[in-house]
């Protein structure tokens, strides 16, 4: 994980971490760069961006907690924006990632929750074929609040002429389960507040500057230092290998903006 300035695109901080997913990363790296600099470099005024893979409630909360103003999107982000959602340039894009998916996941569209009717006083529910379905609790919690979970009956979803459409997988030992979020007792996430924001003009205006602020730092170490592939391994020789190429980049913009 890298991050930089925006004005100069200096590299403050640089770290490889043995993990395969990028969101447990955000939180030590901000404590890093914190410990590194003795004024607070996220003080007002400063905004943090990061792309999709650092969006995460815990890493929303973190930063709220840090009193840390950020800007990171959900990976639903686009499809919520039309210019992009509805271009046939992102329709093609999309397209040719699900052809080109290599981790062999068959699955299909079924009936979303919200294609379920939902009496929330009675505690009933009816599915799309017109089937009563059996009430299994409220007791489901998630950080959106708690939610109300279904089941189908077995010989209903096994007969249903629906089950294609419903079923993920063959009917086998249970019925279609559903969970319903209680809009009632809905609680306001730090994610549905960042979606707010990501949504917004500002919003978008605020994490196009990631693209010109990160982006081009990879690529200067990347293609114009001929950094192809990381050749050492293990977290600190990687990260060693990273940081010297780094030292250089910011070595390269030091002697550009002082002169």
């Amino acid at each position: 994980m890298t991050a930089a300035d925006e004005k100069h695109q200096i590299i403050i901080e640089a770290r490889a971490f043995g993990v395969g997913q990028e969101q447990i990363t955000l939180k030590p790296m901000v404590e890093s760069i914190k410990d590194k600099f003795e004024e607070d470099v996220f003080s007002a005024g400063c905004v943090l961006t990061a792309d999709t893979g650092y969006c995460s409630e815990d890493n929303l909360q973190f930063l709220h907690d840090e009193n840390i103003k950020s800007v990171i999107p959900d990976n639903q982000f686009r499809m919520r924006d039309p210019v992009y959602s509805d271009s046939e340039t992102f329709k093609a894009h999309k397209k040719k990632r699900q052809e080109t998916r290599t981790d062999n996941k068959k699955t299909r569209d079924v009936f979303p929750g919200s294609e379920f009717v939902i009496d929330f006083v009675k505690k009933e529910a009816v599915c799309p074929n017109g089937k009563e379905m059996i009430y299994l609790g409220d007791d489901f919690e998630t950080k959106s609040g708690p939610h109300m979970r279904f089941r189908g009956y077995l010989k209903d979803c096994r007969e249903c002429p629906l089950q294609e459409q419903c079923m993920q997988k063959e009917v086998k030992s249970q019925g279609r389960q559903i969970s319903v979020l209680i809009e009632s007792k809905r609680r306001v996430t730090q994610l549905d507040k960042m979606k707010k924001i990501i949504d917004s003009d500002d919003g978008k205006k605020m994490y196009s500057k990631r693209m010109y602020t990160i982006e081009p730092v990879f690529g200067n170490i990347c293609s114009n230092k001929g950094l192809d592939k990381l050749s050492l391994r293990g977290e600190s020789k990687v990260t060693a290998q990273w940081q010297l190429y780094c030292m250089v980049h910011n070595a390269e913009k030091l002697w550009r903006y002082a002169s």
